[in-house]
């Protein structure tokens, strides 16, 4: 689900509000695929990157990671606020 209000904090940056993909549909390319639409959805409302608050699980962060996320900068301080124990990172579109 994809937040198509901007974010304060960075330019041009819309916040991914959630991914889940069910543990038995997992590494069959369900989580790939909604990611990408997303992607595209961002991308057609003019943001450069994609924002993701992760659950600090190695599974999760490995998986935004393998995708081309890396560190947010700046970290949104609302959702570090609000998720405080996740790992925020940021997808350049």
């Amino acid at each position: 689900m994809l937040d198509l209000n901007p974010l304060l904090a960075g330019n041009s940056r819309l916040n991914l509000l959630g991914l889940w993909v069910s543990f038995g549909y997992r590494d069959r390319g369900v989580g790939s695929g909604l990611l990408e639409m997303a992607c595209d959805h961002a991308r057609a409302r003019g943001a450069k990157s994609l924002y993701v608050s992760a659950t600090p699980s190695e599974h999760t962060v490995g998986f935004y990671l393998l995708r081309g996320c890396r560190s947010a900068d700046p970290i949104d301080p609302s959702l570090c606020e609000a998720e405080p124990d996740e790992i925020h990172l940021e997808l350049p579109l």
